[in-house]
């Protein structure tokens, strides 16, 4: 099947410029998923094909848009594409994501248009209830499911019958049902960059960490078995921690290292450090092979096992940066969101991580439902 991902041009703010744009991850698993079957597959990165261009974002006053306009991604869709999945990963970015939609539909009548990402997982049914052109959503992980959609396409099946989405039925938007999350993530096909600008994003320096050099994207664990009122995980990815084995995350990353020529690498995990054995055995492999590599955690982290050892072994591994992900110092206001932090022990492992070497940054967010000053003065430590 000729299968068409889209990646629209990115939404920021003046104050966000250059945050939002990194090489898309969850489309190049989903490209090499396709390929893998024997697809044809083309991939359309809207920030990446244009990492230096911005403008005003139409319907958003004071935001910037970032990347390809709709013209020149329309321009880039394969005339025969049959199937087209478009990503959406924030909500910021849904009104000029639904405007391209609705110009895919009517220049691609015939092609299946299938939605996906954070947004589509979290919003299905308004999704579909105020975008026309969409015919699906996928929820969650996507791999098994757009492998699903794509048979059931080609057999002519109903996709009421695939697990994971959400279609347009007679009286509104109706689920097909819980689709189990993926187990065996050493499996996955690995990310198709050979169909993304990932050169532009290597020579540009362009990457969600601190610029240590040419980065690549890795992701070695899915899931977070918390529950933080605030996040998506729960609906995206499930509450089952699953890993990669620590060999196979090690042969991707010399595998980038001998055709990217990359040396730093940033992984987008959404909890990376759940089992200590794990992170013992990633980062003493790492050591042991005397790569000459940095990495880092550009995404928030936990405090369960970062203790002073384990902190130690991130330094002599190349760990050069990592994120904690507070969010609040006040006690009240996490259990309000169900952060299962402990302040005092997260500034301790925090100093701890400074004083072994590591760059710290910690994420907090102001304006919770009910917060109050004073929740925002606990912060302050």
């Amino acid at each position: 099947m000729n299968i068409c991902l889209v990646r629209p041009a990115s939404v920021t703010t003046m104050g966000g410029l250059g945050d939002d744009a990194v090489p898309p991850l969850g489309l190049a698993y989903l490209a090499g998923t396709l390929e893998s079957l024997g697809h044809r597959v083309t991939l359309v990165d809207g920030p990446g094909e244009a990492l230096g261009r911005y403008g005003p974002a139409a319907a958003l006053p004071g935001a910037l848009r970032h990347g390809l306009s709709d013209d020149e991604i329309l321009a880039r869709i394969p005339e025969e594409s049959e199937l087209i999945g478009v990503t959406c990963m924030f909500s910021l970015e849904w009104l000029t994501t639904r405007t391209l939609l609705g110009r895919i539909r009517d220049r691609f009548a015939r092609a299946r248009i299938v939605a996906g990402g954070e947004h589509f997982t979290a919003m299905p049914e308004e999704s579909l209830a105020t975008c026309p052109a969409i015919d699906a959503c996928v929820l969650g992980e996507g791999e098994q499911t757009l492998t699903d959609i794509v048979e059931a396409l080609a057999t002519g099946r109903d996709l009421a019958a695939v697990g994971g989405l959400c279609l347009r039925g007679t009286e509104g938007p109706v689920r097909t049902g819980e689709r189990p999350r993926l187990r065996e993530l050493a499996a996955i096909p690995r990310p198709a960059w050979h169909l993304t600008p990932i050169e532009s994003y290597l020579d540009q320096g362009v990457m969600g960490g601190i610029n240590l050099g040419r980065s690549m994207p890795i992701m070695a664990s899915r899931g977070c078995p918390y529950r933080c009122t605030f996040c998506s995980n729960p609906g995206m990815w499930g509450v089952v921690w699953r890993a990669r084995p620590a060999a196979d995350v090690l042969d991707e990353i010399r595998d980038y290292m001998k055709r990217y020529r990359a040396t730093n690498f940033d992984f987008y995990d959404l909890t990376a450090i759940v089992k200590r054995e794990w992170i013992v055995e990633f980062c003493q492999r790492i050591i042991d092979e005397k790569l000459a590599i940095t990495w880092q955690f550009p995404s928030g982290t936990r405090t369960d096992v970062l203790d002073t050892e384990i902190t130690r072994l991130l330094y002599r591994s190349g760990c050069a940066f990592i994120t904690y992900a507070p969010e609040s110092g006040s006690v009240e206001m996490l259990k309000r969101i169900k952060k299962q932090v402990t302040p005092t022990r997260m500034l301790a492992s925090a100093r701890g991580a400074v004083r072994n070497g590591l760059q710290v940054k910690a994420s907090f967010i102001l304006g919770f439902p009910t917060e109050q000053l004073r929740h925002i003065l606990g912060s302050y430590r």
